[in-house]
């Protein structure tokens, strides 16, 4: 055991004695020098530092608050969640294309008949629809066929 160790388990075993804890057994081992033991194990236990998730859903997340205007402090888990869903989907979101889409003026107001009639999109219309707008939107477009000289 070594000093630290030896420090605290005196420590312990005096809040034990300060307290006035008896403990009458017939174990080999008192059960104070038992819990003395697991209290030392608990405290000197190293500890693994989290990981950041690999993937960061922060930029998604607010762009998913900001086209539904919602508070996202207050709905951080639920955007979170949307936004893990919809990381998914094919073509693959990006906050600047779900702006892009959902936004005034974007796909959705243009296209959807919901937003045609001037509302918001809800999160779940954002992952229900997000192929569908995404995939006419790149149809309209086209391939643009650019003729050099004659």
């Amino acid at each position: 055991m070594t000093t630290d160790r030896r420090e605290l388990r005196k420590s312990i075993l005096s809040v034990f004695d300060t307290c006035g804890a008896l403990f009458t057994t017939a174990t080999e081992t008192p059960p104070e020098d038992m819990i003395a033991d697991l209290a030392i194990d608990i405290l000197c236990k190293k500890r693994k530092p989290r990981k950041k998730p690999a993937n960061d859903y922060t930029p998604l997340a607010y762009a998913l608050a900001d086209v539904c205007a919602i508070d996202f402090k207050s709905n951080k888990p639920i955007l979170f969640a949307e936004a893990k869903r919809l990381s998914v989907a094919t073509p693959a979101p990006t906050s600047h294309l779900v702006k892009l889409h959902y936004g005034v003026g974007g796909s959705w107001y243009t296209q959807d008949w919901r937003g045609k009639k001037g509302n918001r999109p809800t999160l779940g219309q954002v992952r229900l629809t997000w192929v569908q707008l995404v995939a006419s939107d790149a149809t309209e477009q086209g391939p643009r066929v650019i003729k050099v000289g004659q």
